[in-house]
């Protein structure tokens, strides 16, 4: 029988994912004033992560923290989207990322799953953009998202793509 969901656990995954979208604010506002000098407008890069724990603790009921932790998803997959074919900024930004938090900002998206076994099954990675996610995915020690045979074999298939560059 699956476990019941407390709203006390809600509130701990809220906090935990708000914390992530915190540090991204953070990066994007330090990268704003890098390159004009001055802050962004507040009004167009994501709300604090505080504010969903103030939503959440505005009604604190289980299907509140269903609809936040589905929006709090949708907000790293849809980020997750747009720094899709950045460089190494956002590869510093990911590594920091993990720091920061101890999470992984992709494995949240739940992306990375479908682009192992995307690659697992087509045999071969196909693009560098590719191959930086799924390094995201190799270099975390701590991944329980693949068996360690598909993991040994995805770690081969990066490397053959690496070697062909």
């Amino acid at each position: 029988m699956a476990q019941r969901r407390t709203t006390s656990d809600m509130r701990l995954e809220i906090a935990r994912l708000a914390s992530g979208v915190d540090v991204y604010r953070d990066w994007v506002i330090q990268a704003y004033r890098a390159a004009h000098g001055t802050d962004p407008d507040l009004n167009q890069i994501v709300e604090p992560g505080q504010s969903f724990l103030d939503m959440f603790d505005q009604n604190p009921s289980v299907s509140a923290g269903d609809y936040l932790l589905r929006d709090l998803r949708m907000w790293y997959s849809v980020t997750a989207d747009e720094m899709h074919g950045g460089g190494s900024d956002i590869d510093a930004f990911l590594t920091h990322f993990r720091a920061e938090t101890g999470f992984d900002f992709l494995e949240e998206t739940g992306l990375l799953p479908k682009l192992a076994a995307k690659v697992l099954k087509r045999g071969h990675v196909t693009s560098t953009q590719e191959w930086r996610m799924l390094r995201e995915l190799t270099d975390h020690s701590g991944q329980t998202t693949l068996a360690p045979a598909d993991l040994a074999r995805l770690s081969s298939l990066m490397a053959r793509f690496e070697a062909a560059q």
